[in-house]
């Protein structure tokens, strides 16, 4: 019996270390398998992208659409959508049916990439229009496309400490491309809103950050970029509505891209860019879960860096392992 005592003093000791071992490891096991700003409970839809593109031809000068087709793409992370159009219909405007016909070819293609932070067009329209065996117009066809994305990031320190002091946050927009039609259009448009999606308002007198908009983008080149400060203890303003979402660290961001045209072509498919600048030690995450996540420029932080809670969870777990090694060493 009394060899039996020990052992079984020694096994429940054995036993009680297994426990407090558990027990300790548990806010270690919290901190690194969730509970980490990557996280963060976004209670807004606020990402998308979208992409739209239409060809037609026409029978008539008066804008008679004899032939159309289109597609739309609107999701969560990636879209595209594409049409094409080619062959020959009739002519109806001032000339006998049978002597007068339209030939064309139009296709359009658009991408939106939340990812990368793009947006991407491409367009091509050719076609004329004959009248007894002659040809009266350069144009039997049209192309159009736009394409836009739209996301809310939400800004932490890398650290794990909250963030109390006001700090820079630097977005840009730039598009190149290339446009050569005999007709054209095409324009962009850019913007952010600090809060949230809720207050991208533009409407006299709710100014607050107005779009940024070149209307005369057939040099094919445009650049806008605006430092926004965000600052950790604003609070939502007083012209907007009890319901909108507001959060001081989220930032939204708002990219659209639109090109239209007829006998020509239109490349804007290495163009429509995001990118954003932040301090050293603030890092951010996306509504999408993947702004910015695939380019080689300025993006978020990849790390599943804790929050504060889970920095003290992490804190103990690892504290109160040592202490317990030190005891059983002794």
């Amino acid at each position: 019996m009394k060899e039996f005592t020990p052992l079984f003093r020694e096994e429940r000791k054995s036993l009680g270390r297994a426990v407090l071992s558990l027990l300790l490891a548990f806010p270690l096991c919290m901190a690194m398998g969730g509970g980490t700003a990557n996280a963060y409970p976004w209670t807004i839809e606020a990402d998308r992208v979208e992409a739209v593109v239409a060809v037609a031809s026409q029978g008539s000068y008066s804008g008679l659409v004899q032939v159309y087709e289109t597609d739309y793409s609107y999701a969560k992370g990636f879209e595209s959508a594409y049409a094409d159009i080619s062959g020959e219909h009739i002519f109806f405007e001032g000339f006998p049916l049978s002597t007068a016909k339209v030939v064309y070819d139009a296709s359009a293609t658009a991408l939106a990439a939340a990812g990368t932070g793009t947006l991407r067009i491409g367009l091509d329209s050719s076609g004329d229009i004959y009248a007894f065996g002659n040809k009266i117009s350069n144009i039997g066809s049209s192309a159009m496309a736009y394409a836009q994305i739209l996301e809310t990031m939400h800004f932490y320190s890398k650290t794990g400490t909250p963030l109390t002091a006001p700090f820079p946050v630097t977005v840009t927009w730039e598009v190149h491309g290339t446009v050569d039609a005999l007709n054209k259009s095409a324009y962009t448009l850019f913007n952010t809103a600090v809060g949230g999606p809720d207050w991208f308002i533009t409407d006299w007198p709710y100014y607050r950050e107005p779009y940024e908009r070149k209307d005369d983008l057939l040099d094919g080149f445009a650049y806008f970029s605006r430092t926004v400060w965000m600052n950790p203890s604003s609070t939502a303003p007083a012209w907007g509505y009890d319901w909108w979402s507001y959060d001081p660290l989220d930032l939204s961001v708002m990219g659209y891209l639109y090109v239209s045209i007829a006998e020509g072509w239109a490349y804007f498919m290495s163009t429509g860019q995001f990118s954003i600048t932040v301090p050293e030690g603030i890092a951010w995450v996306s509504s999408s879960g993947i702004f910015l996540t695939e380019n080689n420029g300025p993006g978020p932080n990849p790390d599943a860096v804790p929050e504060p809670a889970t920095a003290l969870l992490l804190a103990a777990g690892l504290g109160g392992l040592a202490l317990m090694k030190r005891r059983t060493g002794k």
